[in-house]
C-alpha cells in the first residue's frame, strides 16, 4: 500500500537517515532512469542502499530516498510545502514519489525515486509507470545478484569468492614456483567489528566492509588478489615478494593503509582497527594450505601469540605469567595505600599559562615495584577493582586542588581525572562527584571527567544519560585519546562534550605529513565551530608545539611542556611555565 508522507511515524526516520549515494549500475539501468523520467517528464533517479565514499552536496531528494531504502515501504509527497513534518518541508522537491527495489530474499538494495520542483498529484498511471519501472530494476538487480553467485563473488563487496579465491591462488602458486619468488597470503581480521555494528547499525557495518574491500584491493595495486572470507575477515594474495622481511613489511603497509584514515559511512566518520595475520609461500605449498596458514597466523596473532611476520613469540608465556602476578597483587592494593597520583600540567597555548591538570594513577607494589598503568588499569578493570580505585582517585584529586587553589596564582586551576568504562555505569558515580567537590568547596567547573571512545560503543543512550547527571553537577567532560577508536563525529553532537583530546598518534605524525596537519586542522575548527576547546597530547618538541598553536590547539600537554609531577612538587610550586620540569 502506498504510504502519504503525513504519516506521523516516518518523522523520526527522515531527520536521522543519512543520505544514500546516487548510482548508475551498468548502462541498463541508466536506460531504464531515463526511461522513467521521459515517460514522467521530471527527473528519475537510482539510490543505492550503501554510503561508501564522500560524496558531493546531497541530490535534490536524498533524504526522502533515504527513508524509503531504510524503511523498505513506497512514500509519496504531492507538495511538500504543506507536509506537517519538518523533515518533508525541508526537501528540496516540492513533489516526491520513491519505491523501494526490494529483492526476493526481502532485503531492500535501493530505491526509484521521481521528483518535481513543483506541487503534482501523482496520478495512478505516474505511480503505474513508476512500480513497473521498479519491479524491472528489480529484476536486473536480482539477476546481478544470482549471477555474481555463479561465478564465485561475494554479493555485498563483488569479491571473489573463497573457491574462486582458491583457484586464483594455485595460478598464482604455480607462477612463483617457476620463477622462483616469495610468495604471500595475508588474513585481516576487523578487530571489534561488532560494536560498529551494534552502535551504527547493520547498514553501516556494510558500507564499511565495502570501502574495507575497496582499500584492499586498492592497496595491492593490481599485483594480487582479495577475498572476504567471513564477516570481518578478508584474504589477500600477494606476489613477488624478495623475502621474509618484504612479507612483513607489506603487512605493515597493508595495515596502515586500512587503519590510518577514517571510513565515511552512514554519516559518520568511523576509523577502524584491524590485525594482520601472514603466511609466507617461499617453497611449495598447496593453495588451501597457505589460506588456511594464513588464517591461523589471524588467529594467533590477535591473541598475541605471533610476532608480524608470524614467527613464534617466545616472550609470549613470561607476558601471561606478568599478568597473572598484577592480578593476584591488585587484590587489597588499594586498601594498603599502594597507590598514588601524579599530575601532567596542561598549558594554554596562548598565554602559555597552567591551565589544568590531568590526574594519573600510579602504583608501587611492596615486591613488584613499579607497575605499568597500561600492565595494571586493564585488569583492574577486568577484576571489578576499578570501582573503589576510581572513587578514591576522584576525592584525591578534589583534595589535592582545593590545596592548590587556595594561593591566588593557581586558584583557577584545574583537574582531569579518567574515567573507566565500568565506572561510567556505576550508578552511584554522580554522588561520588557531588560529595568529592562539596567536602572540598569546589564548584563543578573545577572538574573534568575523561573518558575514551571505545566507552560509547556499547550502551550509547546509557552512557549519555550518565553524562548528562554529570553534567547537572557542573563537571565538564572531555573525550580522550581522540581518533583511536571507532571514531563517529556524531559523538561530538550526540554526547555533552565541553573538550577533545587529541590523541598523540596525531601530534607524532605532524613532523612532516602535510596530511596530518590538515586533519588536526579540521578537527580544530571543526571543535570551534561546536564550542568544544581542543587539547593536543603528548606534545614531544618545540616544532610540534609550534605546529599545533598554529592549527587552532586550546591547549597542550607532553614532556616538552613539562612531565607529570608528584603533588609534593606541584605544593612546592606557586606557578611554573612550560619546560620547567623537562
Amino acid at each position: 500500500m502506498l504510504i502519504r508522507a503525513e504519516h506521523a511515524a516516518i518523522e523520526h526516520d527522515l531527520d536521522r537517515l543519512p543520505s544514500p549515494q546516487a548510482t548508475v549500475d551498468g548502462m541498463a539501468l541508466t536506460r531504464l532512469t531515463r526511461l522513467a523520467g521521459n515517460l514522467l517528464g521530471v527527473p528519475v533517479q537510482l539510490v543505492s542502499r550503501l554510503v561508501t565514499v564522500d560524496t558531493a552536496e546531497p541530490t535534490y531528494s536524498s533524504h526522502l530516498c533515504a527513508h524509503v531504502v531504510e524503511s523498505g515501504a513506497p512514500l509519496i509527497v504531492e507538495d511538500s510545502r504543506r507536509s506537517p513534518l519538518a523533515a518533508i518541508r525541508a526537501a528540496k522537491p516540492n513533489a516526491y514519489a520513491g519505491l523501494p527495489l526490494t529483492l526476493r530474499d526481502g532485503h531492500t538494495v535501493g530505491a526509484l525515486c521521481a521528483s518535481d520542483s513543483t506541487p503534482r498529484a501523482w496520478s495512478s498511471a505516474d505511480l503505474e509507470v513508476l512500480g513497473d519501472l521498479a519491479a524491472v530494476a528489480v529484476d536486473m538487480l536480482q539477476t546481478r545478484h544470482a549471477d555474481r553467485a555463479r561465478e564465485g563473488r561475494d554479493a555485498l563487496t563483488g569479491l571473489p569468492s573463497r573457491s574462486l579465491f582458491a583457484e586464483l591462488t594455485r595460478n598464482a602458486l604455480a607462477e612463483t614456483a617457476r620463477t622462483h619468488v616469495t610468495g604471500a597470503m595475508l588474513a585481516v581480521g576487523l578487530d571489534g567489528f561488532r560494536l560498529v555494528n551494534d552502535a551504527f547499525g547493520h547498514d553501516t557495518g556494510d558500507a564499511v566492509l565495502v570501502a574495507v574491500a575497496q582499500r584492499l584491493a586498492a592497496g595491492l595495486r593490481g599485483e594480487g588478489a582479495v577475498c572476504r572470507v567471513g564477516g570481518d575477515e578478508f584474504l589477500l594474495l600477494c606476489e613477488g615478494l624478495d623475502d621474509d622481511a618484504d612479507g612483513a613489511r607489506l603487512a605493515e603497509r597493508v595495515h596502515h593503509e586500512l587503519t590510518s584514515v577514517p571510513i565515511a559511512a552512514g554519516g559518520d566518520a568511523i576509523l577502524i582497527r584491524a590485525t594482520v595475520g601472514v603466511a609466507l609461500a617461499d617453497t611449495p605449498i598447496p593453495a588451501e594450505q597457505l589460506i588456511d596458514a594464513a588464517l591461523e597466523a589471524l588467529i594467533r596473532r590477535k591473541a598475541g601469540a605471533l610476532t608480524a611476520t608470524g614467527a613464534p613469540d617466545p616472550e609470549r608465556r613470561g607476558r601471561a605469567a606478568a599478568r597473572l602476578r598484577v592480578h593476584h597483587a591488585l587484590a587489597g592494593a588499594h586498601e594498603r595505600g599502594e597507590f598514588h597520583l601524579a599530575y601532567q600540567p596542561l598549558f594554554d597555548i596562548r598565554t602559555g599559562e597552567l591551565a589544568s591538570l590531568e590526574a594519573l594513577l600510579r602504583w608501587t607494589h611492596p615486591d613488584l615495584g613499579r607497575i605499568a598503568p597500561d600492565d595494571f588499569v586493564p585488569a583492574a578493570e577486568r577484576s571489578g577493582a576499578i570501582v573503589a580505585i576510581g572513587e578514591w582517585t576522584i576525592a584525591q584529586a578534589a583534595r589535592d586542588l582545593a590545596r592548590w587553589r587556595a594561593n591566588p596564582a593557581t586558584r583557577e586551576l584545574t583537574v582531569a581525572v579518567n574515567l573507566a568504562p565500568t565506572q561510567l555505569r556505576t550508578a552511584g558515580l554522580p554522588g561520588v562527584v557531588r560529595e568529592a567537590l562539596e567536602d572540598n568547596g569546589l564548584p563543578g567547573g573545577a572538574l573534568t571527567l575523561e573518558i575514551t571512545e571505545r566507552v560509547l560503543l556499547d550502551d550509547r543512550s546509557g552512557y549519555a544519560r550518565a553524562m548528562h547527571r554529570l553534567r547537572d553537577l557542573g563537571a565538564r567532560i572531555a573525550l580522550d585519546d581522540f581518533g583511536t577508536g571507532y571514531s563517529a563525529l556524531g559523538y561530538l553532537t550526540s554526547f555533552p562534550f565541553d573538550t577533545i583530546k587529541l590523541d598523540r598518534s596525531f601530534v607524532a605524525a605532524l613532523d612532516g605529513d602535510p596530511r596530518a596537519e590538515a586533519l588536526v586542522e579540521a578537527i580544530t575548527t571543526m571543535a570551534t565551530k561546536l564550542g568544544l576547546s581542543t587539547v593536543a597530547e603528548g606534545v614531544e618538541t618545540a616544532a610540534q608545539l609550534e605546529c599545533v598553536a598554529q592549527l587552532g590547539c586550546d591547549l597542550a600537554q607532553g614532556y616538552h611542556l613539562a612531565r607529570p609531577l608528584t603533588a609534593t612538587a606541584l605544593d612546592e610550586r606557586a606557578s611554573f611555565r612550560p619546560g620547567a620540569t623537562r
